[in-house]
């Protein structure tokens, strides 16, 4: 679920909402129109609409943690495919499944594929 930011013309004052519609009625300036989705007046919406109605304002989306976070999974993703078909077995990698009992954020990934680094090179040190 989107958070959206109104913001004034020279983004100096705003408010958040989780709801589009009233984000869009409130920058337009109409406050007659700022209603929550069960048909109630939204206060602070109808405020910053009187207060800006003749700026011109502006909505910013703010995005989800997973939406923020995405890419980066991704990225691990592919570092820990890369451990896997380099170092195989050696690198003795947990799996998904298990780093995800600990945490399903990105540094939790992370530290297994810093383990399994470590086990590779704990294993070419004993080899020497």
């Amino acid at each position: 679920m989107n958070r959206y930011i109104v913001w004034n013309e020279d983004e100096t004052e705003g408010f958040v909402t989780l709801d589009q519609q009233l984000a869009n009625e409130s920058r337009k300036g109409i406050d007659a129109n700022c209603r929550r989705p069960d048909g109630s007046l939204s206060h602070i919406a109808t405020s910053f609409a009187v207060l800006t109605e003749d700026q011109i304002c502006t909505i910013e989306v703010v995005p989800t943690y997973a939406d923020t976070v995405a890419p980066y999974a991704a990225a691990l993703r592919m570092i820990r495919e890369a451990v896997e078909e380099l170092f195989g077995p050696a690198a003795n990698l947990e799996s998904e499944e298990a780093v995800l009992l600990r945490g399903p954020e990105p540094h939790h990934d992370a530290e297994a594929i810093i383990a399994a680094l470590q086990n590779v090179a704990d294993v070419a040190w004993i080899k020497r």
